[in-house]
C-alpha cells in the first residue's frame, strides 16, 4: 500500500480537510488508523483548512479588476434590457443569484398586491429580508437587510417575474456572455 500523502498535502486548503477526513474513515475501516495518524504528523498536515475570515478575504480580493465586472454588468444591461434592474439589484445588494431572483420577484409580487411596505421600508430605503426568513436565512448564509433606492424598487415593481436563476443565466448565456454573477458579489 502506498503511504505517500504528498498529493494530499498539495491539495487546496479548502479541499484538504475533506480529503483527510475521508482517508481517516478509510484508515479506520482498514484497521490502520494509528498508522494514518502518524503519517499525518510526518507530513505536517492539519485537519483544519483556512479560517472563515481568510476565505472571505479571498473572495473579496478574487476579482483583480472590478472594472471588468462593471463592464460585464453594462454589457448585460445592453444586450438584455429586461435584466437591467435585476443586475442593478444584484450589484447594489450583494445577494447571491438565487437570493436576488427571490428578492426581485418578491418586490414585484408584493407591489402588485399593494403590500410592498411589508418588505421595503421606503423611509430608510431598506429591503428587510429578515421579515422573510424562510427565503433569506439558510443555515450558514443569511441576508438581513439591503439598502436600495426608491427609484430602483419602483422600476423593478413594473417588471415581470423571473422564472428561476437558471432562466436568468440562460438569458445571458444566449447572448454570448460568460457568467459573472458570482463576481458581482466580490466587487
Amino acid at each position: 500500500m502506498n503511504r505517500d500523502l504528498s498529493q494530499v498535502r498539495d491539495l487546496k486548503e479548502t479541499i484538504r480537510p475533506n480529503a483527510l477526513k475521508a482517508l481517516s474513515v478509510l484508515a479506520k475501516f482498514l484497521g490502520i488508523h494509528d498508522e494514518y495518524k502518524q503519517l499525518i504528523r510526518d507530513y505536517g498536515l492539519k485537519w483544519s483548512g483556512r479560517s472563515a475570515e481568510d476565505l472571505i478575504i479571498d473572495r473579496m480580493t478574487k476579482v483583480e479588476n472590478p472594472d471588468e465586472v462593471f463592464e460585464w454588468i453594462k454589457q448585460v444591461k445592453n444586450v438584455r434590457p429586461d435584466l437591467s434592474e435585476f443586475v442593478e439589484l444584484m450589484a447594489v445588494t450583494g445577494l447571491r443569484l438565487v437570493e436576488t431572483v427571490e428578492s426581485y420577484n418578491l418586490v414585484i409580487k408584493l407591489s402588485k398586491e399593494g403590500r410592498l411596505n411589508e418588505y421595503y421600508n421606503s423611509d430608510n430605503g431598506i429591503l428587510e429580508h429578515l421579515k422573510f426568513k424562510q427565503i433569506f436565512f439558510r443555515r450558514r448564509k443569511k441576508a438581513f437587510i439591503s439598502f436600495v433606492g426608491d427609484d430602483l424598487i419602483h422600476r423593478i415593481s413594473r417588471r415581470k417575474l423571473l422564472t428561476s436563476p437558471v432562466a436568468v443565466q440562460n438569458l445571458v448565456r444566449k447572448k454570448g456572455l460568460k457568467m459573472r454573477f458570482a463576481d458581482i458579489r466580490e466587487t
